[in-house]
């Protein structure tokens, strides 16, 4: 099935197996087609973007540093990983907080690593076209999507962190640009 997004939005098409399993899992029983057609049930709440510098080769390997960080710092996370025919590039999971009994305290956000200048180009251009917020030449675009009605704010700016002490990340989100803030997501 050919993908119908533009090409800055190729990373939908590459997760599409992992929203997929996203919405079956909101909604035990009733699934989803698996189709770009959608789930009617699984809405995107909230997409970040983060633009990085990280000199990783692939997204298996980004991911695979950026995992080791994240479980050598605070409250120990459950992690999901699907197998999917991914390109290169591209590498996915799921994470949560474990509560301490191996399920989420809140709900899961999925993490979408890409690596490549060429790769991650037309995001670049299309999130600062005069590269005024100098992430022209980023290596690596993460993308944290969180979705449904509990979600994993610690977490969330925890991963933010991380990001931004690995690879210099720099966030984007499509309501604020570049002026989000972690500090303003979610309660407090």
């Amino acid at each position: 099935m050919a993908c119908r997004f533009a090409a800055r939005d190729r990373w939908i098409c590459a997760l599409r197996p992992v929203i997929f399993s996203l919405a079956a899992a909101a909604r035990p029983g009733e699934g989803c087609s698996g189709s770009l057609a959608w789930c009617e049930d699984l809405v995107v709440a909230y997409c970040l973007t983060f633009f990085c510098r990280s000199s990783e080769e692939s997204g298996p390997s980004a991911l695979s540093r950026f995992l080791a960080e994240l479980t050598r710092t605070g409250d120990p996370v459950l992690i999901r990983r699907t197998t999917a025919d991914y390109a290169d590039e591209v590498d996915a999971c799921e994470l949560a907080t474990d509560n301490g009994s191996g399920t989420p305290t809140a709900g899961w956000v999925l993490l979408g690593l890409s690596a490549g200048v060429r790769y991650n180009a037309q995001s670049v251009i299309a999130a600062s076209p005069d590269d005024e917020h100098g992430i022209w030449g980023s290596d690596l675009q993460a993308q944290l999507i969180l979705s449904g009605v509990s979600t994993d704010w610690p977490l969330v700016k925890r991963i933010w962190a991380v990001l931004v002490t690995l690879w210099s990340a720099i966030a984007w989100d499509e309501m604020s640009g570049f002026e989000v803030n972690k500090d303003a997501l979610g309660p407090d």
